[in-house]
Formats: C-alpha cells, structure tokens, sequence
C-alpha cells in the first residue's frame, strides 16, 4: 500500500459531537469533476482534531466505503502547512456519486462503528470518464534493490469498452508507448525516482473524454536523509527555537519525501520534499521545567521530532532543548494584619523556577523588610541571603511597612515590592449595672457602657438584643458607641456588640436577666362531647415566669386524673365523668405570685345506631325507617318526613344512597350514623341471544341473559322450563316465541323478556349412479341443503373436504361412500350409499431410440394388442398431432444448449368411458461448455476458492492449475500457491471438459501477491517513576495499519504514540503492524516503580487544643511534615498544638527507596471553640406554623439543629415548622471549622393541634330549588365560617343552604380551635336534579320578572328533548327541541307569530330522555299519582 493511502478509510456513523462543531469545516475544490482532476478538500481550521478523510461512494449513508485505488486514489496525504488532502478519482462508463466525511485523526479505526464522527460532508460528481488504471506486480515500487529493473504493466480499465486511445509516458526519457489498444507491455529503468503518466482517450463527452493518471516509480530507494546544520539546546522562554536544515543532504531524497515535525508529540507541521523550508522555527512561549514529556530519557526539556519518510521507509531524528523561564516574582498575602499574629507572605509566580537536569528547582530568594525594626521572622531567607523560603512574619509595632522580594534565575533577576498596614487588635467589651424587677411603670431601662479597646484604631460598633422583642433604644441607636436600653418584658435577653478594626473584628456578649409579676391568660376550653376526655392544660393557658428561672408551677384539675402537678409542662389530664370542672394555675416567682382558673365542661353525648343497610325495589311503596335512641332528625334523598323517617323510593334513582340519622343536630356536640339503602330496579332484561336448533340433533338448552340469571322458561317447545330445554322433535322448520320470567334476589321485582328459536331442515342425498374407472364425477349433483362436507369414497383415497367433490375411481367394483355433512344453518348428517364402477382399456406406445446427438427422426408404433379407436392426439412437448387411427408417427427434436434435455410424450386415445392416456420419455444430448470462477488475486499463502461452472452435461474434466499439478476430478479444491518474492506471481489455471457429444476449454489466471510488512519500535525512556509518559516511535512498512498495545490495557493506533503509565510494575509493550499482505510485531519493556501517593487528613483543629495528623499516603516510606508554623515533624501521624488563630499551610513531603517522591500542600483554619446558644420567640404554636428560633451562638461558623421529631437542619436560623401536636426538644450543634460545641433545651417548644376541617351534605328533598343541609363533622373546633360558592356565606355549626341553580358549587368550610388555629376544607358540590325534569304551571310575559316571564322547563342530563305547546283547540303554537350543556335551551314567551296570546290555559307536551338511557315519565299528578308527559300552563296578562 502507498504511504498516502495511509488515511484510515472506514465507514462513518454520523455522530455530531457538539464540543468539536467548530473543528468539522471544510470544502472541496469542485462538486463535479472528471476522472483524474484533482480535488483538493481544505480543512478550515490548521491542525483541527478531524482530519482523516472519508470516501463515501453512494448517497451517504446509503452505499459504501469507496475502495483505494480502485475508485480513488491520494495524491497528497494530509499537510498541516497547507491544511488540505488531495484526491484523483478513477473514471466509469456511468455518473459516479460520493460523500466526503471527516472523522478525528487519532479515533478508533473500527471499520463499523468509528467512536468520533464529524457530522459534515461534501458531495462530488465524476462524470462518465475514461478509467486510467493500470497494475504493477510490485505497485511500481522497488526498495533497496541495485542495478536496473524490468516493470510489467497491465491495463485495468473498467472503460476499455468506450477507450479509443492509450499513451504511456515513462518518464525517463524514452519513447512512450501509444496505442489504440493496450493489455500489457514492459519497460525498464535506471535506478532512481519517476513519474510515469498514463493517458487514457475515450468516447465520452467533452472535456471528460480524456483522464490522465501521474503513478511515482521507484527504483532502488532507500530511507530519506535528514541534517540539521545548528539548533540550539537551551533557550530563555519566551524564545523562538530555530532549526537550520542540511538542504544539501535533504536534497538527495526522493520527489515524494515529506517531513513531519512534532513538538512534545504534537504534530506541528509537515512539509513535501518540494516545500521544505531552509529552517524550521516554532515559538516556545512557557519553560519546560515540570514537562509531562521526555526527550531520549531526559526530563524537564523539549522533544522536537522531525521524521522523515518516503514509500520506502522512515528516518526519525531528534532534538532535545531546556527552555527556561524567565522570573516574574508576585508578592502574595494580606495588605492589612494585626499587631502580634504571625502572618505568610509567598512568591506566587509559577515560573519562579530554575533548571536542573535532574529536576527543576524553586528559584532563590530572599526577603526585605522597610523599616527593618518592629517586626520579628520565622524561617525566611533575609536581608540578601538566598534561599527557597517564604516569609513569615510577625509584627510587633504598629505602622505601614515595605515588603521586598529579589529573586535569581537562570534567565533574569527580578524584584517586587508590597505594602502592608499593621494596626492594633480590637477587644470588644462593655459594662452594665445589675437588673431589678419591672416597677409599676411597666418597664425598666439599663444603660451600657463601652469599654472596648483601642478607641483609636476602632472604626464602627454594632448592638444587638435577643430576643428583641419587648426592647428599645431609648439613648443612642444601634451604631452608637454607648447605648440605654428599655425592656418592657420580663425575660433572660443577650445584649452582643460587635467592634471592628483595621484588621479584625471582635465582640461581647452579655446575659441581662428582666425580673417581673408572672403574667398568665387563658384561652376558652371548648366543651367535650363524650367520657373518657384527654386534656392537654397547657394548650389553653399563655404565661410568663416573671424572669425568674426558678419560678415554680401548681395545677390543680378537681375530677381529673391527676388532679395536680408541679410540672411547668403538665402534660395530659383525662375526664371520666360529665360535669363542668375548673383548671386552675399558680406561679411563683420573685417579684410576686399569680393565680387563674379556666373551666371546662365535660359532656356525655350517645352515638346514635341507624340500623342495618337494606334494599327495596324502586316500585315499593314508602318505608319507614327506625334508629335508636329515638328522637333524631333524617337527611339524604328519598326523605319526605325528616322527623318519622318516610323514605321513598320512587324519588330516587335506583342505587345506594347514604341515609344520615343525627342526634342533637342543633347542639354543639351532633351524633350521627349512616345506612346505606339499594334502590333495585330490573333495567336490561332481554331473553338473551336468539338460537337455533336442527331437527335430527339432541333437545336445545335455552340461554338467558347472564345479568339476570336463575328466570324460568316457558311457551312451544319448551319441554322443562327451570332448566330451559326445548325439543325440536315434532316441530316443522320456522321461527317459535319462548318466554323468560325473572325475579331479583329481593323477591319484590319481576320482569317477563321473550326472544326467538329457529328450527332448521337437514342434508339429502339423491340416487346413485354409475361411473367408468377414471372417470371424474362431481357428487354434488346428487347432493342438496350442503354448506360444509367430508366425502368418504371407499376405496382407500384421502378424504374430499368439499361440498361439490369430483372424484375418479381407478378401478371396476362397488364402493360405499360416506357423506359427512353440515348444512347452510349449520345442521350436521351422516349418510352412506354405494357407487358401481366399471373399467376403460389400455393404451401404450413403442418408441425406436432412448436418446439422440441430433435428435432427428424419433419414431412411435403402436403394439400388436392395441384395441384401436376413432380418435388419437399426440403431445410432442413442442407441438401436438391428430389421428383419426393407430398410426406409426416420426417425430425431430431441437438441440439443446445447456444440458442434456428430456421430452415427455403424451398419447390420448377417447373410448366408451371417456380419455385414456399413455407417456413415455426420449433424451437429446447437449454438447460440453467449460465454465469455472477463481478468486483472482490474494496473499500468499493462497487457497483460492474454485468453482466448475461448466455446462452441457459433460462427462470428464481435466484441470491444469498452472504450478505442475493436475486433476480429473469434476470439483477439485484449488492448490495452495506461495510467493516467496518480493513481487507478484501471477499462476494460470486451465479446464477441459468432454462428453460423447464433443468437448471444450477455457483458463483463467490466479495472482498471488507477495508479504511486504516489517515494523521496529522505540521510545524515549525506559523507566521511571509513576505516572511515567513515553514517546514511542515506530518504524513500520509505509501504509501499515498500527496497533500498539502499552501492556496496561490500553491501546493505540496512531504512528507515533504519546502513553502515561498510570500505575507501576514492568510492562510489555508491543506493536502490530498489518498490511494488506503480512503483519510483523515489535516489543520493549517499561519499567514503572511506584510514585508516593500523599493525603492526609486532619482533626480538631482549635486553638490551643492539639490537632492530630492522620497520614494516609501509600508506597512511602520517609515523611516530612511541616506545619505552616516554623514548626516541623518526621513522625508518621503526628499532633501539633497551635497557638493562634489563624490560617496555615501544612505540607507533607513523602518518599520511598525507588527515588520516587510527592508532595502535598493543603491550607488548614485553625479556629476557636464556640459556645452554642438559642432561644424560642414563640415556644407555643399551632400545627404546621412556622416556630420562631433566634441563635445566639458566639463564635459558630456552621449549625445543626435537631427538632426533636427525627428533623435536621444545617442553616444558621432555621424556618421551621412542627406538622403535629406535641412537646418538643431542641438541640443546637455549633462548629467552627472542626471545633464544636452544643446546646439541649429540653421541652422547650409546645405545638397545640389544629382542628381538622369536615362536613357531609344531602338534598333534603327532590326537585329544583331543594335546600341542601350541611353536617359539621369538624374535630377540635370551636368557631366555623361557610362560604357555599355563590357569594352566601354562615356562621352556623351545620347550616342549610337554598341554591338558585344546580352548580357545580365550591363550598368551603373555616374552622378555628380555642388556640387560634385553623383549618379550611373546601369540596366540590352539584346539587343531583339527574332525571328530573322540573315544568312550571303559570308564567307572565308581560309582568314576569326572570324566570317568571316565560315558560321554560328545567333538566340535566338530557340527551334528546322536545317541547310542543298546543292551544286547547289543538293548534301548535311553539315547538323547540335545543339543548345547551344538557339543559333545555329555549323557553316560550306566550307569543304566536310575534303577537302575545290572551290569558288562558294551553296545553304543552314534552318528549325526553337522559344520557342514563332513561325516558322522562312526565309529571305526577297529585291526586290520581299517574304520571303523565303532558300538562297544563296558566298565561298570565
């Protein structure tokens, strides 16, 4: 393969990968071309990620991977100084389609599925062109041979059919050859390098009549030289690195030499040998100190690679340079510190290096201070002498202070300067006088004094007071530096300051404890309903305890259990007995004691029992319903008498309906119970399905409808009416009416359904008759009443599964046949009958020849015992004859081609039981056709698949395959052919076949291509220390496909790989080389030894208090701590004390016996302990509101709080709410950085319950305008609001509501407790009119108002609707069957053709029926209880 055919070629799955859009650009030079111009496709950005081009050949992605050099060839590989790919596409007698796609240059090369796709492509046209191709047994290249070479060339056009021209330049000088045809010639060359142009001429339209190929030869070529005349080996960065190339020696390559150049591994450029600069520049902009990459084994430096390659190999040189940095010192640390605490200061400039080859080092330093006094350093490289450290400082005078840092490189010396400010610490602190109790004035004012230090260097003051509420600033403000504070509550309050400085913050904190006369207050205590009762005091009494912490609680609760406690949090008290008690509470404190009383009153309320559930029929007559104890009230559909309990089920629509019964339905404390009562009503009988029953099957069993089971039958037929049997015997054919009574399980309803039984007729047969052998006969003639058969015929022939069979019989006798038979309306027979057959004669015929060369002049007799007859017909195959006569015919044959052909002849002769027939077979030879395929070309070792496609029935082969070795076998399995050259082998195969009629033969020839693959690799070092990155080169056969495998699960397929070793141990490293002939493999070893793997974690670290070190690094054995404080550890886990607050850089150096060494740098905060504290602003509150917390943590960076109920929190002041009732504990953890410290305030928060918000409804009776009653079923509720959706609203317990429309209506229902909590439920309610069609009996026009002024029904649900309205002379004055939403729609205005009628009576009718498949029965009339579908309307004037 050619060096430019390198460019992975595979199919691609189009898969756009957004983050490399912008890398996807590119274009072509034309979209329709002829054969052999060249396209040029240009990437739009230099060096992107996608540059291996893709020939698509087709529609993409509906084709195939074009093949190289079949469909196209590469004439210039990817060039990164020109960012473009060159390709020359081979011609075809049609239009040839393809896409070019790009995929990325170093992606899987899958020939499926490539892992990374850009999603653009280009679409090219090649017009009908002449092919110029043309093969070469060593693809025109001839490596490291001497002397001249001889070139066979043959001609592969795929065009040779419209070529009209050939012409081959040599480019050597000599003549060319030209030719109006062209299969092969030879030629030969000197040693050297070539361009052989190959112009091919042909019938195709201009200008693509003519394609012209450009093929390189080369002879005797060896690897490409490479010089380079200076290139320096150490720079100062940034600096442009030079190389000057040796043209002298480079201009001994080859014209197809390229040079690629990598810096660091990375392609940079690559030039052909005839755009190769005289130097080669490339901007090094950073130093190499801390490179990942290595250079022939050195660290620290650049790799500059340039290879060298032609067709025939790879020259690899490099260039190892040190760039080093040039210093840019930045001075890093606070502006601003304080007097006494120790502060760093560090060189942040990453480049602040300088190079050695055994590592680069940090560049040496060292540190000035101005002025030099007031200031003590730690472990700092001063004043002039050099060294590596940073600065750490303490200051011990105020003032403004100069920090210099000077360093030295290896390229420059460099200094910078820094100013800093040092001021005192502020201490922040004040003084109060001690606290009283509250006087008569009701508050108590404090003044503060601040004493905080150093007034001078302070610059602002903040106060604070928690709680806050009951408090004010009555002298100064909260910026003030002196304050006086009213407190108008008794309480314990944190008063904090804050004072901040230049350089710090610090605050104060002081506890005031507010004395006063404990205050209590109560909240009403609802009445109880029922014994036993559980109160919780607590919930219906607010206090204070004066500010006394030690105030002490009495509760007394006569009749309760128990009747007393001393807890502040008395829990739950419980009331077995009805009576009205008083809950009474004391408070001790110092400033004086409080008493209040609450009362409570315990009722015992009975829940009444409605009974059990029942069902009655919807036709039933009215019941009577009973509960206990008596005396209650009735509600829901179908109550007429509340009082007595009358239901009615003829006003409800059949099925459940819920019946409340309610005691005390006008007290605080309702009772209630449900009965569920099922309207029944038979809806749906039919008789179920209509069946049929044939006369000569068993009696029928009569299906009913499976909803309604367990009925009786009854009418013609029927034989037992329980079971349902009906017996056709007796009965004519027709249709019988049968009856089905049904009554429920209930016994009250019944119903009577009647549906249809048809009796069917049977199959007949007809008389028999008589049939000749052979002779066809279609039994359905003798047949009638037919739909499905099975015909047995008795002589042993499969079963007709026809109704009209035709069936011959072959030999003479009597036959019984068997009909199985179903009829039309599915009646099922079997009847039998014989059949007699009697025999027809014999015929056969005498042909003279079996088979014939010619197949002239067959010749057909008849035998001596032929009967004759009076009519013959001879089918030939080809042509019939006929013959009045048993006469002898002579009949030719046409040769065959192919094979060997057979004729049937057929002779029918026509007797007494109809046509006789008699065959018989001639043979007429072909003569042989050799035929065979063979794969035409392939590697060797070569089995090549053979396959004798010969024809014409030959009879012997005989194979030659060319290389000695022969066979006669038919189909032989081809030989194996070898090639232990360097070139092609071409191998001819020739057959021969024969059979009695002649013979033939044909060749074909086999080319066996020679192994052309060898690889060696190296790389830049061998061992080092983990993660250890090595460049590997290769030197592979050009046009090889790569894989490396590093050893370490990873692999590779690019020509000059770039791999880290994660991980240490010895690792084999191999290298595949494939081609399309030959693979070859090379190996070496890296050595990887394990590299330190430094972390550390640390704990407790507060000031003053000692810190613990946990050392968690892996494969070392030495350590080095340093603990940011001039202090310094060897020790494996050790634990430091700091003595100050502040932040510090703690670094820990590892090593192990391998010289492998890490480090790990990691800044810590070393805070002080906090001291946690909160308080609750509101430790009573309902349900699910939010409980109010203040902390008052000093020192605290980050929280937890536990709630007591399995809840967290991790925020400074949590919004919390409680979602149920009940006594709670809070704790608070405070840290600071990883010092803590926590608070535990046992039941310090009280959540009252919230009442829980519900009520039922019914319709108390039936028809529009019904009033709908509401029971409150709310629990812990004392005070409700109703709002009913239509702007009413109640403050009643159970309230009824009169609607003026059916809704839907959204009620809503407010519930307040005796603790101020609420709760709200609001349900969706339609006032239920279903199948009720209200009509009014008078109306007004002309003085109605609104529905008054004219006569409109009303409804819901309706699905079809008609309105008449007739005078009583029967004169229709208005009809209107309009629906809107399933109400009627219009209603009439007393008017009759625009005129209002005189006051009357009229009469209206009305058809309608509900979406529930119910028609309206009409109207009841009071008197008779008929309904009826008409009625009477008063007009009113």
């Amino acid at each position: 393969m050619k060096l430019q055919n390198k460019i992975l070629l595979i199919i691609v799955l189009m898969l756009t990968v957004a983050t490399a859009k912008a890398q996807c650009g590119f274009t072509v030079s034309a979209s329709s071309v002829c054969a052999g111009d060249e396209v040029v496709v240009k990437l739009d950005t230099p060096y992107a990620k996608y540059h291996n081009i893709v020939v698509y050949k087709g529609t993409f992605p509906f084709g195939n991977v074009a093949n190289s050099p079949i469909d196209y060839e590469v004439v210039a590989p990817y060039m990164l100084t020109e960012n473009e790919v060159r390709l020359v596409f081979n011609g075809a007698s049609t239009a040839q389609n393809y896409t070019i796609v790009l995929t990325r240059s170093n992606s899987n090369p899958n020939p499926i599925f490539p892992s990374d796709a850009c999603g653009n492509t280009r679409q090219i046209t090649v017009n009908p062109s002449p092919d110029a191709s043309m093969s070469e047994t060593r693809n025109f290249l001839y490596c490291t041979v001497s002397g001249n070479q001889t070139i066979s060339v043959t001609n592969t056009s795929r065009t040779t059919a419209q070529n009209t021209n050939y012409t081959i330049d040599w480019g050597d000088g000599s003549p060319a050859f030209n030719s109006a045809t062209f299969t092969n010639t030879t030629h030969s060359y000197a040693p050297g390098n070539y361009v052989l142009t190959y112009t091919v001429t042909g019938s195709f339209a201009a200008p693509c009549n003519r394609s012209v190929k450009k093929i390189p030869v080369v002879i005797g070529a060896t690897a490409p030289n490479y010089g380079i005349n200076s290139a320096p080996t150490s720079l100062c960065a940034p600096a442009l690195y030079e190389q000057n190339i040796n043209t002298a020696v480079t201009a001994l390559n080859s014209p197809d030499t390229y040079y690629k150049y990598y810096v660091n591994g990375e392609l940079v450029a690559t030039y052909s040998q005839a755009t190769l600069p005289n130097k080669f520049t490339y901007l090094l902009d950073k130093g190499s100190c801390d490179l990942a990459s290595t250079c022939n084994g050195q660290s620290n430096v650049y790799s500059i690679l340039v290879k060298a390659q032609n067709q025939c190999n790879v020259n690899p040189i490099s260039n190892c340079i040190a760039v080093k940095d040039s210093l840019r010192p930045i001075i890093f640390g606070k502006d601003t510190v304080c007097v006494n605490l120790r502060e760093n200061f560090i060189n942040s400039d990453p480049r602040s290096k300088v190079y050695k080859v055994s590592g680069c080092e940090k560049a040496p330093q060292t540190w000035y201070i101005t002025p030099n006094t007031g200031f003590t350093v730690t472990n700092s490289n001063m004043n002039g002498t050099l060294g590596k450290q940073d600065l750490q400082v303490t200051f011990t005078q105020k003032g403004t202070y100069t920090i210099r840092l000077y360093a030295e490189g290896d390229c420059n010396n460099e200094d910078t300067t820094f100013k800093v400010v040092v001021t005192d610490q502020v201490d922040a602190n004040a003084t109060f006088p001690s606290s009283s109790c509250i006087p008569a004035s009701g508050f108590l004012d404090i003044p503060f004094t601040n004493t905080s230090t150093d007034p001078a260097d302070i610059r602002s003051y903040s106060w604070s007071v928690s709680p806050a509420l009951g408090t004010s600033f009555i002298a100064g403000s909260a910026t003030s530096k002196d304050v006086t504070i009213r407190f108008t509550r008794s309480g314990n309050y944190s008063v904090t300051l804050t004072a901040t400085g230049g350089c710090n913050s610090d605050v104060w904190t002081g506890n005031v404890v507010i004395k006063g006369k404990p205050a209590i207050d109560t909240i009403t205590i609802p009445e109880a309903c029922s014994v036993p009762h559980t109160l919780f005091p607590r919930n219906y009494f607010t206090y204070t305890n004066g500010g006394d912490a030690g105030a002490t609680f009495n509760w007394t609760f006569p009749g309760a259990t128990p009747a007393s406690s001393s807890n502040e949090l008395p829990g739950s008290v419980v009331y077995n007995t009805p009576q009205t008690y008083l809950v009474t509470l004391t408070i001790s404190a110092q400033c004086g004691d409080s008493t209040l009383s609450n009362v409570i009153k315990i009722n015992s309320f009975p829940k009444p029992d409605a009974g059990p559930d029942i069902s009655v029929c919807k036709t039933a007559a009215p019941i009577t319903l009973s509960a206990t104890p008596p005396g209650g009230e009735w509600r829901g559909n179908g109550i007429t008498n509340a009082t007595t309990g009358i239901f009615d089920p003829s006003r409800v629509v059949p099925g459940i309906h819920n019946i409340v019964y309610v005691l005390n339905p006008a007290g605080l404390c309702p009772t209630y119970d449900t009965v569920s009562i099922n309207v029944l009503e038979i809806n749906g009988l039919t008789g179920g399905p209509e069946q049929t029953v044939c006369k000569s099957t068993q009696p029928l069993t009569l299906i009913s409808n499976p909803s309604f089971p367990g009925g009786t039958w009854f009418g013609q037929g029927v034989v037992n009416g329980v079971t349902g049997i009906f017996d056709p015997v007796g009965l004519a054919p027709g249709d019988y009416q049968v009856g089905y009574v049904y009554s429920d399980n209930s016994g009250a309803c019944s119903d009577t359904a009647f549906k249809k039984v048809i009796v069917l007729d049977s199959v007949f047969i007809g008389p028999p008759p008589t049939l000749c052998a052979g002779q066809p006969f279609d039994f359905g003639t003798i047949s009638g009443n037919i739909a499905v058969a099975t015909w047995k015929f008795g002589d042993g022939s499969p079963d007709a599964i026809v109704v009209n069979p035709i069936k011959s019989y072959a030999s003479p006798g009597t036959y019984t046949v068997t009909l199985i038979a179903e009829t039309p309306d599915r009646c099922k027979d079997t009847i039998r009958f014989p059949v007699n057959v009697v025999k027809n004669e014999d015929l056969s015929f005498l042909v003279d020849q079996d088979s014939s060369c010619t197949g002239n002049n067959f010749t057909f007799t008849f035998p001596a015992t032929h009967k004759p007859t009076t009519n013959y017909i001879w089918d030939f195959g080809l042509s019939t004859v006929q013959d009045n006569a048993p006469n002898t015919q002579v009949y030719s044959f046409p040769k065959p081609l192919l094979a060997d052909t057979t004729y049937i002849i057929t002779l029918r002769a026509d007797y007494s039981c109809g046509a006789v027939y008699y065959k018989d077979s001639v043979k007429v030879k072909a003569s042989p056709k050799a035929d065979f395929t063979v794969q035409p070309i392939g590697c060797s070792p070569l089995k090549p698949i053979l396959y004798n496609g010969s024809y014409g029935n030959p009879t012997s082969y005989f194979w030659d395959f060319g290389n000695g070795q022969t066979t006669i076998q038919a189909n032989p399995v081809a030989p194996t052919y070898t090639n232990n050259t360097r070139r092609d082998t071409v191998f001819t195969i020739r057959l021969k076949v024969s059979n009695s009629c002649g013979s033939d033969s044909m060749q074909k020839t086999v080319t066996v291509k020679a192994n052309n693959v060898e690889t060696d690799i190296f790389s830049g070092t061998t061992r080092g220390c983990q993660p250890l990155t090595v460049d590997f080169y290769n030197v592979s056969t050009p046009g090889t496909s790569l894989t490396w495998d590093f050893g370490d699960g990873n692999v590779s397929y690019v020509d000059q790989p770039v791999h880290t070793f994660q991980n240490a141990g010895v690792f084999n490293v191999k290298l595949l080389a494939e081609g399309s002939c030959g693979r070859d493999s090379a190996f070496t070893t890296i050595t990887v030894s394990p590299t330190p793997k430094v972390n550390f974690t640390v704990s407790n670290a507060c000031a003053n208090i000692a810190t613990q070190f946990l050392n968690q690094t892996t494969s070392a054995n030495s350590y080095s701590w340093s603990f940011g404080d001039g202090t310094r550890s060897s020790l494996i886990n050790p634990t430091h004390t700091y003595s100050a607050v502040g932040s510090y850089v703690v670094k820990l150096v590892a090593g192990n016996s391998s010289g492998c060494v890490d480090s790990l740098e990691r800044p810590i905060g070393v805070f002080p302990k906090p001291k946690a504290a909160f308080t609750v602003e509101n430790p009573g509150v309902c349900e699910q509101q939010p409980t109010i917390l203040i902390n008052n943590t000093v020192d605290g960076a980050e929280y937890t709080w536990y709630f007591g109920n399995g809840d967290v929190a991790n925020v400074p002041l949590p919004a919390y709410t409680y979602q149920q009732a009940g006594t709670y504990t809070i704790t608070l953890v405070a840290r600071n950085g990883s010092c803590s410290d926590s608070i535990v305030r046992p039941a310090v928060v009280q959540i009252y319950p919230k009442p829980i918000a519900d009520f039922i409804y019914s319709v108390s009776s039936l028809g529009f305008d019904a009033p709908v009653e509401f029971t409150n079923t709310t629990v812990n509720g004392n005070f409700y609001i109703w709002s009913f959706g239509d702007s009413d609203t109640s403050r009643e317990r159970d309230p009824v509501h009169q609607y003026d429309g059916v809704g839907p209506y959204r009620v809503t229902l407010y519930a307040e407790s005796n603790r101020g909590c609420k709760d709200t439920v609001s349900k969706a309610i339609g006032v239920d009119y279903e199948g009720t069609l209200y009509v009014p009996n008078v109306f007004s026009p002309e003085v109605g108002v609104g529905e008054s002024a004219i006569f409109k029904p009303k409804g819901l649900s309706l699905k079809e609707y008609q309105l008449q309205i007739f005078s009583t002379y029967g004169q229709l004055l208005f009809e209107s069957t309009a629906l809107e939403n399933e109400q009627p729609a219009e209603g009439w205005d007393g008017r009759y053709k625009g005129t209002i009628l005189p006051q009357d009576v009229y009469v209206w009718k009305i058809r309608a029926i509900f979406y529930n498949g119910k028609a309206w029965e009409g109207v009841t009339d009071e008197k008779t209880g008929k309904k009826s579908v008409m009625g009477a309307v008063l007009l009113l004037r």
